[in-house]
């Protein structure tokens, strides 16, 4: 009886955890794995690489329901660049600042197969680098409807935090592939953030190269 009711429970859990309703026609989930990144961590290692993976899924049992948008969204807090310290230091008033986050910069923006028969379901890779400065950072995925409207969302965030957060300059080594020949590869710099990141991402920001 006992095993019965085990079994029961246990069905009825996968069950919950894989079904796409009618209210909810899409999903998206962090695919968990000791390699990849799919909850809040914390770091101490500035311009780390790290890895993460999605597994979306449309309601299968609608023909109307298709994966048709994926956008991914880092938003750096405080702020995305390194605060300006004042000169001389000693004049620096933790009231002059300015704590408000930047928006987020949109990662990736894309379109997915309008095919039936392959919008049903996504598992998709994500490789990106940590900050190079002392904060944090949120990755925010979304699946959108053809209007733009948000089906599922999950996000994660990192924390990083430098032994050397103490000093009043910004300096970081950022180890990029060579030849970078992979779509995704990361060949665009923001100096002033310490950031590199892919041709994609910096389509409509000022970057420098």
């Amino acid at each position: 009886m006992m095993r019965s009711l085990l079994l029961f429970f246990g069905l009825a859990l996968l069950a919950a955890c894989s079904n796409v309703s009618e209210k909810n026609a899409q999903r998206i989930d962090f695919v968990g794995s000791s390699r990849l990144t799919s909850s809040n961590k914390s770091t101490t290692t500035p311009g780390d690489t790290l890895a993460s993976r999605i597994y979306a899924e449309a309601n299968p049992d609608d023909p109307s329901q298709l994966l048709t948008r994926l956008r991914i969204t880092v938003t750096y807090l405080p702020r995305r660049n390194p605060f300006l310290y004042p000169t001389p230091v000693s004049s620096l008033n933790r009231d002059s600042i300015n704590n408000n986050p930047d928006a987020g910069l949109i990662y990736l923006d894309t379109l997915l197969s309008g095919n039936a028969a392959t919008a049903k379901s996504l598992l998709f890779t994500s490789v990106f680098g940590v900050r190079t400065t002392t904060g944090a950072e949120r990755w925010q995925y979304d699946l959108l409807s053809a209007d733009t409207v948000v089906q599922a969302s999950r996000a994660f965030r990192i924390n990083m935090r430098r032994s050397d957060s103490l000093n009043t300059y910004h300096d970081y080594t950022l180890k990029l592939a060579a030849p970078a020949n992979g779509r995704g590869a990361r060949r665009f710099l923001q100096l002033r953030a310490g950031l590199a990141l892919p041709a994609y991402s910096v389509l409509s920001t000022t970057t420098s190269r």
